[in-house]
């Protein structure tokens, strides 16, 4: 973007989606109770909750002078899996358990995948949720709160 040449720009970097619980790759495995990923259970995974992306990006287009050449990464939580399992185990109504996939069966399906994890497990995200919710006046949606909402059945 920055290279492009535009003359007004904000860029968003969303974290992990929480709807990607939703997803194939880990719906089937939680509708059979297990939480299944290829990270440590002492990873703290940033998430966001994608109405959210929506609030900060009608925030890009209504303040777009003064948030003009920025680059900002957005969360709205920011759990472990075994913590994310007990969060959807919750709002489920039935027990979900954390299961750490081996990395090497992950990059046997998808070396992006696996390379992704081995980043989330390494480095991370570093949205900063609390500065963002004061600057912007976005309630960030917890994982909770997004999980409640949802059918697990």
């Amino acid at each position: 973007m920055r290279g492009l040449g535009f003359p007004s720009y904000v860029i968003l970097r969303a974290t992990f989606f929480m709807e990607n619980w939703l997803s194939p790759w880990f719906k089937p495995g939680i509708d059979q109770g297990k939480l299944m990923i290829g990270l440590a259970p002492t990873t703290v995974l940033q998430t966001i909750a994608v109405e959210d992306v929506g609030k900060y990006g009608l925030q890009a287009f209504e303040r777009h002078a003064e948030l003009n050449r920025r680059a900002i990464d957005i969360a709205g939580d920011e759990k472990t899996m075994p913590e994310t399992a007990r969060i959807l185990s919750q709002a489920a109504g039935r027990t979900i358990t954390f299961q750490r996939v081996p990395i090497e069966e992950v990059r046997k399906a998808s070396v992006d995948s696996a390379l992704m994890l081995e980043w989330f497990d390494r480095v991370g995200y570093s949205a900063k949720i609390q500065a963002n919710a004061k600057e912007f006046g976005i309630r960030p949606t917890t994982l909770a709160e997004w999980a409640s909402r949802q059918n697990w059945a």
